[in-house]
C-alpha cells in the first residue's frame, strides 16, 4: 500500500500550484475513490474532519515538522 505522501507528492508533480486545504481534499478524494472503485484504501493514513476540511493529519503533521 502506498503512502499519503506518496500521494500527495504525484499530486503535486500533476498539480504544481496546488494549495495545502486542496491538496489534503484531493487526497480524500482520492481514497473515497479508490475504496468505492477496488474495495480497499488507497493509503493507510486516517483522514479527519478538521475545520478547515478533511485532513490527512499525520501527513500534515510530517508536513509541518519538515518545514521548521
Amino acid at each position: 500500500m502506498t503512502s499519503a505522501r506518496d500521494v500527495a507528492a504525484e499530486l503535486r508533480q500533476r498539480l504544481p500550484d496546488v494549495g495545502v486545504k486542496k491538496l489534503h481534499k484531493l487526497l480524500y478524494y482520492a481514497q473515497g475513490h479508490h475504496l468505492a472503485a477496488l474495495g480497499r484504501p488507497l493509503f493507510s493514513e486516517s483522514i479527519s474532519a478538521w475545520d478547515m476540511g478533511p485532513v490527512v493529519g499525520e501527513f500534515w503533521w510530517q508536513e509541518q515538522n519538515s518545514a521548521d
